[in-house]
């Protein structure tokens, strides 16, 4: 029996403001399934997670277990892009509780437990990335948009983030991410 697809994408046409930059793309993703997008700068992989996400506009059938992603993604979905929205003035803790979610499961996983009382200013590009993952990355989410991870982690940090991501696909959880170097863990590839 196949089984019926959590996300589905129907002849999706994704624009940067009024420019069109992905056509007609469809796809579908079930329990537990990761979709790895991936080509050169500038072909949309940013653009595609943002339009999923519905901070771009988008044409075309995107639905979660058929339904209409729309307002309701606060509850579907978490996004995590380029950005570190971190607070600089707050610590390690302050910014896991500021953003709502006190991952503190996640804080450890990535080694942040002992800068929990540093301030996010004096973290290191790469303990930012890890910090704004712990913050943004929601097990109730079922849908993880994220736009290349990776950028930054030492190999430590690559393995937690592996480790993390292959829990939540376990969970039945599904992600959509970015890259240039394709993933330790089991991914569909779709390139742009």
């Amino acid at each position: 029996m196949k089984e019926v697809p959590r996300l589905k994408c129907r002849n999706i046409t994704v624009f940067r403001g009024s420019h069109p930059v992905i056509r007609d793309l469809s796809f579908d993703l079930s329990h537990g399934q990761a979709l790895y997008v991936t080509g050169p700068n500038g072909s949309g992989k940013t653009t595609l997670l943002r339009g999923l996400a519905t901070l771009s506009s988008t044409t075309g059938e995107v639905s979660w277990e058929d339904k209409e992603i729309g307002s309701d993604r606060k509850d579907i979905l978490c996004y995590v892009g380029h950005q570190t929205p971190l607070k600089s003035t707050l610590t390690v803790c302050e910014n896991l509780n500021v953003w709502g979610q006190n991952q503190l499961t996640y804080a450890e996983g990535f080694g942040l437990t002992p800068l929990m009382s540093t301030p996010s200013r004096f973290l290191s590009a790469g303990q930012r990335r890890r910090l704004t993952l712990a913050c943004f990355l929601n097990p109730t989410r079922p849908l993880w948009l994220l736009d290349e991870p990776t950028v930054g982690l030492d190999e430590q940090s690559h393995n937690a983030f592996t480790h993390i991501m292959n829990a939540h696909m376990k969970d039945g959880g599904l992600i959509i991410l970015t890259g240039h170097q394709k993933p330790a863990f089991p991914v569909r590839e779709l390139i742009l």
